[in-house]
């Protein structure tokens, strides 16, 4: 498991800590020097931040699909993904949804992130997803509303990475609520 996983990289560097004394210049380095940190402990660390990184972000999908009024753009759960989830809410612009997070401490953006058609694409996917769940369109998006270039229509981006936490995830679920 990932808590085991964590435990026992922590075990093992607080056991062997490394010593990097890298030389003021290339130069410097004998090519006799033993390499500073080995391409194994390099690997089982990007293993690590990977399985971290997928653990966060299946429970905050797990979170936002709670909602039935929250549009996930992705939201397959594989490992090979970037610890990266983009949202739109029904009711709710992606704007207000980021300055509300940010008054509470949660970092995330809203726009386009340089992939208008993208979004374009995906917010109408979206939209006819909704739209054959509720033929009556009460709770789900006009045809105006699928223009990624208005701020109020927007994704909302929320990014984790191998240091954030469980009880940072569910904060940032709570706040949504």
């Amino acid at each position: 498991s990932i808590h085991e996983d964590i435990q026992q990289a922590s075990e093992c560097t607080s056991q062997q800590p490394l010593h990097l004394h890298p030389p003021t210049n290339n130069s410097n380095r004998n090519s006799d020097d033993p390499p500073l940190v080995s391409i194994p402990t390099i690997r089982e660390a990007y293993r690590l931040m990977q399985n971290t990184e997928h653990f966060l972000v299946t429970a905050l999908i797990a979170g936002l699909r709670q909602s039935n009024r929250v549009h996930l753009l992705e939201d397959r759960m594989d490992k090979s993904r970037l610890p990266i989830v983009s949202f739109i809410h029904d009711t709710i612009s992606s704007r207000i949804i980021v300055s509300h997070c940010s008054d509470h401490d949660i970092v995330c953006r809203y726009g386009c992130f340089l992939s208008p058609r993208i979004v374009q694409r995906e917010l109408e996917r979206i939209r006819a997803t909704a739209q054959s769940r509720d033929n009556t369109n009460t709770n789900t998006m006009d045809k105006d509303d699928i223009q990624p270039n208005r701020d109020s229509h927007a994704v909302v981006r929320l990014s984790l990475l191998h240091y954030n936490t469980v009880s940072e995830v569910n904060h940032c679920l709570q706040v949504l609520q």
